[in-house]
């Protein structure tokens, strides 16, 4: 007969032999997990097991020291002498007050559990660690005179079997195989084309082919990833409260190739519990240690931060625990663990390895909470090489460019050096001022090209002096100017500062372009506590930069503030200087992927429908690219490069010099046609590295 037609039959009746083997036993073969453990559990360990509290006389019979122990010259158990055995005594006791268990707790013993202990004494009373905590022995298959069998495992069926008067039923029907088969691989049944292609293969190893054809469809992992996907608590939303959406896909999409690429044990291990903990861990690697971020979260107002941020600790214990060493630990929360081999101190080491995790207590209902891993198109990855390869290309032109255009920049600097007698030096690529100088009432200008008229929305405010020109915002007004000044886009480059003079709330925003009602699409400029904010999104959280610097701005104190962007849709992109001096910022969000154009009007003073600014505006300017840091000291107010046209070329310093070219480059139209191809490419680089 062949295997193929063997098997459900086979694994059917495996189940048998194994639930019969646990449940029987002979005198001559008592195996304490088995036989002995069972009794002790019913009828003894309730004085004296892993109770402490309610343990009795220190005796501990789940435990061999403590039963062996001598108990001066009373030992419960001696190997081999259940005579002198204290609790084979105390069992057959006729003593009212001294027979085991005490009467009154009606858990008297059969005469038949009696006599199993007897024997297991008298074979030398060994004991075992529970079944789970020993080490699987292959068995010798039981002896059958037959040839059914074709497998070690056919002969411990047929023995069973043939123990209880019965035979092996009629091979099962090539349908039926089948169906059988594609079910258990895949979860699916077989479609009527996969049904007659295989009644038609009459070759002997058509079964085989069949099996090996299933294990190699991608129905297979996915098959195989449902139980596991289960056990981790898998799921694409935040689960308590809102039960709003997240994307956990990449990870149910890691475990399906994990199984269908027969990823090692190991390696499923590991990775899982700590790939982002891995050296120069791969995507893959961080993507697979999101089975620590398929709990349930949070973000209900009222909720204690620090209380659900523990909890989700206790349920990656709990989770951890029961997936990969098969116990359940919250016993040990509170007390060493009756049962299992694990200490309460145990526990809390495990704690203290997930309680380095970096994500908060309260945690977004709009998407994924950080840290998040981008995933990137594979397909696209593939076409990175050759974008790669042209931006090289620019970038070599460039370079040879600003190697050959020294007789250019001799002639720009000369007709620099005159111009810097008329006036104040301003960065190029300024698209929008406002300085407020002469503007009172409710309108307000920009210079733009065209001019954009703004309104002062509430009631006007100004400050006016012989040299002091500006709006006071109360936290009630604030400035609209439409919808069609900056209106930049994530993926280009732009700067932005103002001269501003706040209140001691040192909060609000200093100007936005942003939609609460969606999602904060947008961008804003703002303080929060003295920190500058800036925030650059297309769907808050899971789509978004968002940086504040580590100095605070000075209350009362007129300053200047600007932050410049590059375009390339990462917080790195992003520089802040206070009066021209760059700071350190953190980065809290570095996720953003999509267009942060929004449907709203540029506002001075707040935030659409929140984050009103108190205090002063003196001047805003807008530009179209990123400053230089010395462009920033130039919009700041700080000439830098009038002293230095003033000096002859040999009085010059090396850092004069570059500070000089830099300024030539800025402006020189080849040099600005080469730099915004850069861009362009790094922009294509920066769309093919976008996550899925």
């Amino acid at each position: 007969m062949s295997n193929k037609r063997r098997l459900p039959v086979l694994f059917l009746s495996a189940w048998l032999v194994l639930i019969t083997s646990i449940t029987s036993g002979s005198a001559a073969d008592i195996s304490f997990n088995r036989d002995i453990r069972p009794i002790l559990t019913n009828h003894c360990y309730q004085c004296h097991g892993p109770d402490e509290q309610h343990r009795e006389a220190n005796l501990r019979l789940d435990d061999a020291a403590s039963a062996l122990a001598p108990r001066d010259g009373s030992p419960a158990i001696v190997p081999g002498q259940p005579k002198r055995s204290e609790l084979i005594s105390r069992i057959t006791s006729p003593d009212h007050d001294l027979v085991m268990p005490p009467r009154e707790l009606k858990k008297d013993l059969t005469p038949e559990q009696i006599a199993t202990l007897v024997q297991w004494i008298q074979d030398g009373a060994k004991f075992e660690e529970h079944w789970s905590f020993q080490s699987p022995q292959r068995p010798t298959p039981p002896k059958t005179e037959s040839t059914w069998p074709q497998n070690p495992i056919d002969h411990f069926v047929l023995a069973q079997m043939q123990s209880l008067n019965l035979a092996p039923n009629d091979p099962a029907s090539r349908e039926i195989l089948i169906r059988r088969i594609t079910l258990d691989l895949t979860g699916i049944p077989p479609t009527i084309d996969e049904i007659d292609s295989f009644l038609a293969d009459k070759k002997p190893d058509a079964y085989s082919r069949l099996v090996q054809r299933l294990l190699h469809s991608p129905k297979f992992g996915e098959r195989m990833a449902v139980d596991w996907m289960d056990a981790a608590r898998y799921g694409d939303s935040s689960v308590f409260h809102a039960d709003g959406p997240r994307d956990m896909w990449a990870w149910r999409d890691w475990v399906i190739n994990a199984f269908n690429n027969n990823k090692s044990y190991k390696d499923f291990t590991i990775e899982q519990i700590a790939g982002d903990l891995l050296p120069t861990p791969t995507v893959d690697q961080q993507i697979a240690s999101g089975f620590n971020r398929n709990h349930g979260t949070t973000d209900e107002g009222g909720a204690i931060a620090e209380e659900y941020r523990v909890e989700y600790i206790v349920d990656r214990i709990k989770t951890t625990s029961t997936v990969w060493l098969g116990l359940t630990l919250e016993c040990a929360q509170c007390h060493d663990h009756k049962y299992d081999p694990f200490t309460q101190e145990e526990y809390y080491q495990l704690f203290a390895y997930f309680n380095q995790a970096s994500d908060k207590g309260m945690q977004t209902r709009r998407g994924n909470e950080p840290p998040i891993v981008q995933v990137p198109n594979p397909r696209n990855q593939a076409k990175i090489p050759l974008e790669k390869e042209q931006l090289a290309a620019l970038q070599n032109q460039l370079t040879k460019y600003r190697a050959q255009a020294n007789d250019q920049c001799d002639s720009w600097l000369a007709d620099l050096i005159a111009k810097a007698t008329n006036g104040p030096i301003l960065p190029p690529g300024r698209i929008a001022f406002v300085d407020f100088t002469e503007q009172q009432g409710a309108e307000i200008t920009a210079l733009s090209d065209p001019p954009t008229k703004g309104k002062y929305i509430g009631t006007p405010k100004w400050l006016s002096g012989e040299d002091v020109q500006a709006i006071i915002l109360d936290g009630q007004s604030h400035v609209d100017f439409g919808k069609d000044l900056a209106n930049f886009e994530g993926t280009e480059e732009f700067s932005i500062g103002a001269t501003i003079k706040p209140d001691k709330t040192l909060t609000g925003a200093i100007l936005s372009r942003m939609k609460d009602s969606n999602n904060f699409k947008g961008y804003d400029f703002l303080l929060s506590g003295g920190n500058v904010e800036i925030h650059i999104i297309h769907q808050w959280a899971g789509d978004a930069i968002k940086v504040s610097t580590k100095e605070k701005v000075k209350a009362d104190t007129l300053q200047h503030i600007m932050f410049t962007y590059d375009g390339s849709q990462k917080a790195s992109g992003i520089s802040v200087y206070f009066d021209g001096v760059a700071q350190q910022l953190n980065v809290q969000q570095d996720s953003l992927k999509n267009s942060i154009k929004a449907d709203t009007s540029l506002k001075f003073g707040k935030r659409d429908n929140s984050l009103n600014y108190k205090g002063e505006i003196h001047a805003v300017s807008f530009y179209d690219r990123k400053l230089t840091a010395e462009e920033v000291k130039l919009d700041a107010g700080q000439d830098a490069l009038t002293p230095i046209l003033v000096k002859s070329a040999d009085d010059r310093t090396e850092d004069e010099e570059k500070i000089l070219q830099d300024r030539f480059f800025s402006q020189d139209k080849t040099h600005i046609q080469l730099t915004k191809q850069i861009a362009a490419q790094q922009a294509r680089i920066t769309e093919l590295n976008k996550p899925l």
